[in-house]
């Protein structure tokens, strides 16, 4: 079986900000840095999109609405701000604080991983 394959989109973060528990769970990472790019990547249907917020003129929200429509859940990581994540949730998207602590990060990521594989 191919390891799961996770998105990270870090236009603003060092991808390692966002990644620092990547070797508690077995899968690939691709990294990108732009909406386009990151758009252009949900084509070969990773199973999981772990993006920051801002992405240039596009953001986090927009590119899970992307990974949705192709059946590819998604997790905006971004500051704390509960109007945005009322939005993320009614769309059907985990919105995580960025300063949330790394197992609850690896803990979210590997309950996706898990619901995309069975779902």
């Amino acid at each position: 079986m191919d390891r799961p394959q996770i998105l990270v989109v870090a236009s603003n973060a060092a991808p390692g900000e966002m990644l620092p528990w990547r070797s508690a769970i077995p899968y690939d990472v691709v990294v990108v840095a732009t909406f386009a790019a990151a758009r252009d990547y949900l084509k070969k249907l990773p199973q999981l999109v772990l993006t920051g917020l801002k992405l240039g003129a596009h953001n986090g929200l927009q590119l899970a609405l992307c990974a949705q429509a192709s059946g590819i859940p998604a997790i905006v990581l971004a500051p704390s701000d509960t109007g945005l994540e009322s939005e993320a949730r009614a769309m059907g998207v985990r919105y995580l604080s960025s300063t949330a602590e790394h197992d609850q990060l690896a803990c979210i990521v590997e309950d996706a991983l898990h619901a995309a594989s069975v779902g």
